[in-house]
């Protein structure tokens, strides 16, 4: 199974990304820029219950926005119930916060796949498009991209974001006039 967050485009054939990754592992995703991914960054290493699994607080996590699952692994191991234990353990003690690394469900997978992860090719994973205004990337390299990734808090259809005129080239207007996109009246 592929997973792509709702800020995300996909320029590549995903059937390349499935077909191109065997499955010896639970998870695949990229390996996000070390300082900001950290998982001190993300979970409380105080809570007993992340001491227990000796997990290694500066070590660099992954980005959960885009992911490719061995199903028949995730069943077998019940990672559903592993993921809903620690977002309500979050509920009842302070695993993660709900402030840390943005809250939501990044946290609670990086315990559940802690080294158990692996890399994807970095151009199936070009990430951070919403995390500044800045530009960091040249035109080619992006078109050369399989995918982008707008995560950060600058969306590309609310906020002035970098490379807007690529989301742009794939938006779909509401036939019914109802959604617009909230910078276009901005403008």
């Amino acid at each position: 199974m592929l997973y792509i967050d709702d800020d995300v485009i996909v320029q590549g054939k995903h059937r390349h990304l499935l077909e191109n990754n065997s499955y010896d592992c639970h998870s695949s995703s990229d390996r996000s820029d070390h300082l900001q991914a950290a998982y001190s960054n993300y979970i409380n290493f105080r809570n007993r219950k992340v001491k227990a699994l000796h997990m290694e607080r500066h070590a660099c996590s992954f980005n959960t926005g885009v992911y490719v699952v061995d199903m028949t692994s995730w069943r077998r191991e019940n990672l559903t119930a592993q993921l809903v234990y620690w977002m309500q353990l979050n509920t009842k003690e302070n695993v993660y916060g709900n402030e840390k690394g943005g809250g939501g469900s990044q946290p609670p997978m990086m315990i559940v796949f802690y080294r158990r992860h692996r890399v994807l090719d970095p151009m199936w994973h070009v990430r951070s498009l919403g995390a500044s205004a800045g530009k960091r990337y040249t035109d080619g390299f992006l078109a050369a991209a399989k995918l982008l990734h707008w995560n950060g808090p600058l969306k590309p259809w609310t906020a002035r974001a970098s490379y807007q005129d690529i989301w742009d080239k794939y938006f779909v207007p509401d036939p019914t006039n109802k959604f617009q996109l909230p910078r276009r009246r901005w403008s």
